[in-house]
């Protein structure tokens, strides 16, 4: 087995989100309220994901 032979399903299904124009990895955060709160679309989302969970990065 190849290195890169373990990864082959998993690159597979990405490929799946991206031929259709998803893809989880470019998600546009369209306005960010506080460093954890923001909305994607029209859904109030918690911005745990964004390496910014002491909030160091956000100035209002």
């Amino acid at each position: 087995m190849g290195l890169y032979d373990k990864y082959a399903r998993l690159a597979g299904e990405r490929l799946q989100f991206s031929d259709n124009g998803l893809t989880p990895f470019g998600t546009c955060i369209d306005e960010v309220y506080s460093a954890t709160e923001g909305r994607i679309g029209n859904k109030k989302v918690i911005l745990a994901g964004t390496n910014n969970y002491l909030g160091l990065t956000f100035n209002h």
